[in-house]
């Protein structure tokens, strides 16, 4: 259907629907207003007319169409500028999980999988490190590395998705 289109009309559209996009309006409404734009500028083609001069400038369009939902721009406006400090904070608890959590499973990890910590073992394990050493085989070392590094990656990426979720809610809320 936007096949249509001349190149203004085209470069009208993708304004708008980039405008709106930043202001979170849905996908689907998204689509809807994509539709009703395509159909006037056909109609106003059909009439002899310019079809982006008789909707206004694309930043007119989304304010009169935000005016029209309800929106608050305003509010709107200070939620896409503080976008970048959130983006920032999900990353540092993301961050921070994961140094936790590969800690923690590293420590578990040495004391049910291993002999680290075993009182009987007479050998006494000195390049015991909890980082990265945690027995004294190599091939089980790094299994159990891995194992600790995927838990560590799953738990931070199920924390930023939750957070991610938790932040998005608010601001549509707000």
């Amino acid at each position: 259907m936007s096949s249509q289109l001349s190149r203004k009309e085209e470069m009208f559209l993708t304004e708008v629907l980039e405008e709106l996009e930043q202001y979170g309006t849905s996908e689907e409404e998204r689509k809807t207003i994509r539709q009703q734009i395509v159909e006037h500028m056909e109609e106003s083609r059909e009439h002899g007319e310019d079809g982006v001069e008789s909707l206004g400038g694309a930043a007119g369009f989304v304010n009169d169409f935000l005016e029209i939902s309800d929106i608050d721009l305003p509010s709107e406006i200070k939620n896409i500028r503080t976008t970048p400090e959130k983006k920032k904070a999900l990353f540092a608890a993301g961050f921070c999980t994961l140094i936790g959590t590969y800690l923690l499973s590293q420590l578990v990890l040495s004391l049910v999988a291993t002999d680290s910590f075993n009182p009987l073992n007479k050998n006494g394990f000195d390049d015991y490190h909890l980082l990265y050493q945690i027995s004294e085989d190599p091939w089980w070392n790094t299994m159990l590395l891995l194992v600790s590094i995927s838990i560590s990656c799953l738990a931070a990426f199920v924390v930023m998705r939750f957070w991610g979720r938790l932040l998005k809610t608010r601001r549509k809320i707000q």
